[in-house]
């Protein structure tokens, strides 16, 4: 947030959905978990310009989050939806598509 000047950065939460399991802490929102750290990580930064209230009430602006699922549903609508010419094209596709499912299995 320091760096970004006019911009709003993302922090995506890959194969996660609220509830969040925190480590040492349990399931919580998203706020809540980012809320529980944000003021000591804000003072350890020693920024004078990171204003906790503002970072606060862009929590649900920043932190992004989606599920193993829905990555899956995505990766195999593309898959199915992609069209080309090239035959090896549509080889590399598929072969990355299911690399892609694998590992969603693998993680989920």
């Amino acid at each position: 947030m320091a760096h970004a000047e006019n911009r709003l950065p993302i922090v995506l939460l890959l194969g996660v959905k609220p509830n969040v399991l925190v480590s040492g802490r349990g399931r919580m929102t998203i706020e809540e978990a980012v809320l529980g750290e944000l003021l000591s990580v804000v003072e350890e930064t020693r920024n004078s310009q990171l204003d906790v209230e503002r970072l606060q009430s862009q929590i649900d602006d920043v932190f992004c989050w989606i599920p193993w699922e829905k990555v899956d549903e995505v990766v195999r609508t593309q898959e199915a939806a992609f069209t080309s010419s090239d035959p090896s094209g549509i080889a590399s596709v598929r072969r990355l598509a299911g690399s892609i499912n694998d590992a969603i299995t693998w993680h989920g």
